[in-house]
């Protein structure tokens, strides 16, 4: 605990000082053995902090994830997308690893897009 305070006071500027002001190698090294000995003590205490509210949504008495459903609708919007391309004819015009990328960037997009519009907290 006694790390993380001295940390918090500033600790990590007079390293990151040490370690750029630093002519040598090894005066360097030592100021970077010291930086990851502070992160080795800080990043658990970050990781233990967890979400608030968990994002899922009851299905029938079942809890699913937000993401699963953004993901259906951009895999919806993907086949779709796939389906007027072929009927309109379009779809032969295109290398296959053209629609292979496009579609996945389609369905990326489509996935973060929902998601931002139906779920954001």
């Amino acid at each position: 605990m006694h790390a993380i305070h001295r940390l918090a006071r500033g600790g990590l500027a007079r390293v990151r000082q040490a370690a750029f002001g630093a002519r040598t190698i090894s005066g360097r090294l030592a100021a970077l053995r010291i930086v990851l000995v502070r992160l080795r003590l800080i990043l658990p205490l970050a990781l233990l902090s967890g979400c608030q509210l968990s994002p899922s949504l009851p299905v029938l008495g079942a809890f699913f994830p937000d993401w699963l459903f953004c993901m259906l609708f951009a895999l919806f919007v993907a086949v779709l997308t796939d389906a007027a391309l072929a009927a309109a004819g379009w779809r032969r015009q295109f290398e296959h690893w053209t629609l292979v990328a496009g579609y996945g960037a389609l369905a990326v997009a489509a996935a973060l897009l929902s998601w931002l519009a139906l779920f954001r907290n």
